[in-house]
């Protein structure tokens, strides 16, 4: 269907999307419509609660996408975001119980906090190198088997995998190991078991760094290569 002006709302100075209107659209390309040509911001909220939309393309040469911009759009399966975007806001994609999978743009530095919670059917993300600090809830309750911290991590918030029950395997690349908080990594369920890997020859090292660290010991394996 035809985008017109009143499926959206802009700001004055056309270049933030406050409000997509258009509650019956299903696939959405933004870069291709002219009057999203100036946006470099996706403001607050912007598609939270959307039941239709399951497939956005976000026009490029935005930088900035503000809090709860997804929230609970709960038939969202795929949002392409364009690599110029270094900022997304906590809560991102927050109940967003469809979405299946999502590619991060590189140049984030933090997943805030909510950012994948109650995502059900996400079961795959890369998190590049560059990602520093990862907040509260990031990807709890949901269908992830398997995530890859990179070396760049620096700081995991409180209960970031909670209730997430296919978790298996989380991996840690970096020498230096991350600050974590004491329920950082407790998922509150017993099956699968859990595997944390880290840097080979550097169990000792993770175990020593802090008491958190030292409270995991048991499931801290050291990777092959």
């Amino acid at each position: 269907s035809k985008v017109t002006p009143e499926d959206y709302e802009l700001s004055q100075d056309k270049k933030t999307l406050v409000k997509w209107k258009g509650a019956n659209t299903k696939s959405l390309d933004m870069d291709i419509i002219e009057a999203f040509k100036e946006v470099t911001k996706i403001g607050e909220e912007a598609f939270s609660g959307n039941k239709n939309i399951e497939y956005i393309i976000l026009p490029k040469g935005i930088t900035t996408m503000e809090d709860q911009v997804f929230m609970d759009c709960t038939n969202l399966k795929t949002v392409s975001i364009p690599k110029t975007v270094t900022s997304i806001g906590r809560g991102a994609f927050s109940d967003c119980t469809n979405l299946q999978e999502l590619e991060l743009p590189k140049g984030l530095t933090e997943l805030p906090d909510t950012f994948f919670y109650g995502c059900k059917a996400l079961s795959k993300i890369t998190l590049y190198e560059g990602i520093q600090t990862i907040g509260y809830n990031a990807f709890s309750q949901n269908a992830i088997k398997e995530i890859i911290f990179p070396a760049s991590l620096k700081k995991l918030d409180t209960d970031v995998v909670e209730w997430c029950s296919n978790l298996e395997k989380i991996v840690f690349k970096g020498a230096t190991p991350p600050s974590i908080e004491y329920s950082s990594l407790k998922r509150k369920v017993e099956e699968p078991s859990l595997k944390i890997f880290v840097p080979k020859g550097k169990k000792q090292t993770y175990i020593n760094s802090s008491e958190e660290w030292k409270d995991l010991e048991e499931l801290i394996v050291e990777s092959e290569s």
